[in-house]
C-alpha cells in the first residue's frame, strides 16, 4: 500500500470505529450494558439483533483494517522498531477480528435459546454465552488486543519520531498508547480504568486522523529550503486566542511553498487536532446524552403502575 490508501485506510478506520460504537451505544447500550447479567444482556440483544449483529460486523472489518494499516504503516521507515511493529500491527487486528466477531456469529444463537428456550436451556445459554465472552472477549479480544495496540503505536511513534510531524503528534501518540495499556487491568474491575481507556481510544482517533492527514498532505521540499515565514505564519495564524476560540491556519496551502517538510506537517497536524477535537466533543456530547435517555427510559419502564392506572384500565 502507498501512502495515500494507507491515509485512506486509517481514515476509514476510525470513522468506521467511532460510528458504529456510537450507534451500539445507542441501540444497545454498549459497552455498559456488559455490567448487567448474561440474561439480561441476552435478552437486549435479542430485541435488536439485527442492528446489533450489523454494527458489531462494521466494528469487527475497521479492526481488520489495522492489518493492511500495519503493512503500509510499515513502508514509512525500515528500522527495527517498525519491523517489529508490522506484525505486532497485523496481530492487534486479528485478536480484536476474533474477539468481536462473536457477536454476530455466536450470540445470536446464545439469544435465540435464552429467550425462546426452556429454563434449562436458557441457562445452559447464558453459561455458553459468559464463556465466550471471558475467553473470546476479554482475553483475546480486550486484553490482547489493548496489549499489542498500544504496542503498535509506540513502536510506530518511536521509529518515526517527532521529526515525522512534531513533538504534538509524538506526544499525543505516547499519552494515547499508555491510555489504552491501562485497559489491560480492566479484569480488576477498578472503575477509573474503563473510563481511562475510554478517553485512551478517543485520543487514539484523533491522533489516527491527524497520523492520515499528515501522510495525504506530506509533500518533499528540497534540502535547506528556509521555513521563517511559514515558521512565523504559523506562530501568528495558527494560534489565535480572540473571543477565546482556536482558529485554523486557512491558508495552509498557500504557505506550503515557502514551508519546510515539518512546518507543513506541523500546521496539518494542529488543524488536524482542531478539526478532531471538535469532532469527539460532539460524540461524547451524544454518548452522554444517549446514556441518559436510555437510563430514563429504562426507570420509565421499570417503575410498578400506580393505583390509579389500575382504576383507570378497569
Amino acid at each position: 500500500m502507498n501512502r495515500k490508501l494507507t491515509a485512506i485506510a486509517i481514515i476509514t478506520a476510525a470513522v468506521l470505529t467511532n460510528a458504529a460504537f456510537t450507534v451500539l451505544g445507542q441501540v444497545f447500550n454498549y459497552p455498559d450494558v456488559l455490567k448487567e447479567p448474561n440474561r439480561v444482556v441476552l435478552e437486549r440483544f435479542h430485541q435488536h439483533q439485527g442492528s446489533v449483529s450489523f454494527w458489531f460486523t462494521v466494528l469487527a472489518l475497521s479492526a481488520a483494517l489495522f492489518a493492511p494499516i500495519a503493512i503500509g504503516v510499515g513502508k514509512l521507515r525500515s528500522d527495527r522498531h517498525m519491523k517489529v511493529a508490522v506484525p505486532i500491527g497485523i496481530a492487534a487486528a486479528v485478536v480484536q477480528v476474533i474477539g468481536l466477531s462473536r457477536w454476530p456469529l455466536l450470540v445470536p444463537g446464545f439469544a435465540s435459546d435464552a429467550v425462546n428456550g426452556s429454563a434449562a436451556t436458557a441457562a445452559a445459554a447464558a453459561d455458553h454465552f459468559h464463556t465466550a465472552s471471558t475467553i473470546l472477549g476479554t482475553v483475546i479480544g480486550e486484553t490482547l488486543g489493548y496489549l499489542l495496540t498500544a504496542a503498535w503505536t509506540l513502536l510506530v511513534v518511536r521509529s518515526l519520531g517527532a521529526r515525522f510531524s512534531g513533538r504534538v503528534f509524538a506526544g499525543l501518540g505516547t499519552i494515547s498508547a499508555a491510555m489504552i495499556f491501562v485497559g489491560v487491568f480492566s479484569p480488576l474491575d477498578i472503575g477509573a480504568i474503563d473510563t481511562i481507556n475510554f478517553g485512551g481510544y478517543v485520543l487514539w482517533s484523533i491522533w489516527l486522523i491527524c497520523f492520515a492527514v499528515v501522510l495525504l498532505r506530506r509533500r518533499a521540499v528540497p534540502v535547506g529550503t528556509t521555513s521563517a515565514r511559514c515558521s512565523q505564519t504559523f506562530h501568528q495564524r495558527c494560534w489565535t486566542f480572540g473571543n477565546s476560540r482556536f482558529r485554523p491556519l486557512r491558508d495552509l496551502h498557500d504557505q506550503q511553498e515557502s514551508c519546510s517538510d515539518n512546518d507543513v506537517n506541523r500546521m496539518t497536524l494542529y488543524n488536524s487536532l482542531f478539526f478532531g477535537t471538535r469532532a469527539v466533543h460532539l460524540l461524547c456530547s451524544w454518548r452522554k446524552k444517549s446514556a441518559s435517555t436510555a437510563r430514563l427510559h429504562s426507570n420509565i419502564s421499570s417503575e410498578p403502575a400506580s393505583p390509579a392506572d389500575h382504576t383507570s384500565a378497569s
